[in-house]
């Protein structure tokens, strides 16, 4: 038997006395105290008509520990939860054959719950459904509206739950050290927000991890969208939409320097959005500087035309530090890119890109290094099918190591030139020529290209051919 309907069952001794048990069907008054309570006994409907909000906010301030809403659809507006509780339903199902809880804002901008305490309130087992067109409101505002500085709610959880068609479907303003688990994010409307987070208020409100979660959204939705300090660990997420994470880095009150993690997610940029932008990390505006940034182990697939799979941009009020771009795949296999490059950094401090398989094709480059990029590597990717494998307008402060180039240059003479694209003067070039009886050897080797020598058994310029090279840094 599940924990909760276990409590549910058994009487409950309140101020010397036995409380009936939430499911008592001769519990139909409203209770003064109890560990668990039932919206209904309050009097909410839950028939997808009545308006319940009055009944709810009944049993939310009832003094009970768990709330739970029966199988059904609540219709329901704002609920202020001022203590910590656990609010439950029947399932995060949509109700179509009798199960799961729908809860349904009672208007297009409706915040349903409202948590105004920095006691720690758990939500599961819920689903949430917007009718119409929603254009503002949140199901989860994890807030304490008395709060402007410092910690507004602290240790909230949200799992198995399911937000359909919410214009945010939790927002979370300076909350620390919540976890949101397990929970489908859907039909996120145009402008609208899976999970809305803003700490830019306070020093350093975070901790929090977003995991096993899916997304899908308008191509105008954001997923993910996280502002202002504190650490965050987005984990073994699924992305359905063009823009999966997007940051602001920096703001002008905090101070935010604890790591934002992306680890292990699967992200499809599957919606035809030439402004398809998956994950983007920037600072727009401010001078607190941002640091420890970790990307490692996801893989980005685009279906379409796009410009970048990832950039990570600082501003020179504001240099991001300390990043790492390690060990993810970065494929587009129905378009081609046409932006600054697949991976793109600038105004970045103290960086690593290394490990990655970045597939193209693309006219543009897989990685680019902006020229205000200081102090990093650019070492042993595995990119195909780009133009220019790597842009490194970072100067000598930036290294690039570990990176091939390789194609067929038609009609070489001796001493023609063959760019090789790899924007860093090669370590190595091997070619090999059409043309038996003829030797081939590289020679003027620059940062843009090379010469061959081309000559026949005599030693004189042979005839011209078709050089096949490869080109390592």
């Amino acid at each position: 038997m599940e924990r909760r309907k276990f409590l549910s069952a058994i009487p409950v001794a309140v101020g010397g006395a036995i409380a009936l048990s939430a499911t008592d069907s001769s519990a139909q008054s409203a209770p003064t105290s109890t560990y668990v309570v039932n919206v209904t006994q309050f009097g909410a409907k839950v028939d997808g008509v009545t308006d319940d909000t009055a009944a709810v906010q009944s049993a939310v301030n009832s003094g009970a520990s768990i709330v739970e809403f029966p199988a059904g659809t609540c219709v329901c507006g704002q609920v202020t939860v001022s203590t910590g509780m656990v609010i439950c339903g029947a399932g995060s199902g949509d109700n179509t054959s009798g199960t799961g809880t729908v809860i349904q804002p009672n208007s297009p901008t409706a915040y349903v719950f409202l948590v105004n305490t920095q006691a720690a309130v758990t939500f599961n087992d819920l689903c949430f459904r917007s009718t119409g067109t929603p254009t503002d409101g949140a199901a989860i505002a994890l807030e304490d509206t008395t709060v402007t500085m410092g910690v507004a709610n602290t240790f909230s959880s949200v799992f198995n739950c399911r937000f359909d068609n919410v214009y945010i479907g939790v927002r979370a303003i300076s909350a620390s050290s919540f976890n949101i688990t397990n929970c489908t994010f859907w039909s996120i409307p145009a402008g609208g927000y899976g999970i809305f987070l803003d700490n830019q208020y306070s020093k350093d409100q975070g901790d929090q991890c977003i995991s096993g979660n899916t997304f899908l959204g308008a191509v105008t939705a954001i997923g993910i969208y996280w502002v202002g300090g504190g650490g965050t660990r987005i984990v073994d997420n699924k992305f359905l939409m063009s823009k999966a994470i997007w940051a602001q880095l920096a703001n002008s009150t905090a101070t935010p320097t604890a790591q934002f993690m992306i680890a292990n997610n699967s992200i499809d940029a599957n919606q035809n959005a030439d402004s398809a932008l998956p994950v983007q990390l920037i600072c727009s505006s401010g001078t607190v500087p941002f640091q420890n940034i970790i990307v490692t182990g996801n893989i980005f697939v685009g279906y379409y035309a796009m410009d970048v799979m990832i950039q990570i941009i600082g501003l020179a009020t504001a240099i991001v530090n300390k990043v790492m771009i390690i060990g993810n795949s970065f494929t587009n296999t129905g378009g081609s890119f046409s932006g600054g490059g697949m991976v793109v950094l600038d105004y970045v401090n103290q960086f690593l890109v290394a490990d990655n398989l970045i597939i193209g094709p693309g006219s543009s480059s897989g990685v680019n290094i902006g020229a205000n990029c200081t102090n990093g590597s650019v070492v042993a990717n595995e990119i195909q099918g780009f133009a220019i494998p790597v842009v490194n307008n970072g100067g000598g402060t930036v290294r690039v190591r570990g990176i091939s180039n390789s194609g067929a240059a038609a009609n070489i003479s001796d001493g023609g030139t063959i760019a090789h694209g790899l924007g860093a003067t090669p370590t190595k070039v091997w070619v090999n020529g059409s043309v038996a009886a003829q030797t081939y050897q590289p020679f003027g080797i620059t940062s843009t290209s090379f010469q061959v020598s081309v000559r026949n058994v005599a030693g004189a310029s042979g005839s011209a051919a078709t050089i096949y090279w490869q080109a390592e840094v």
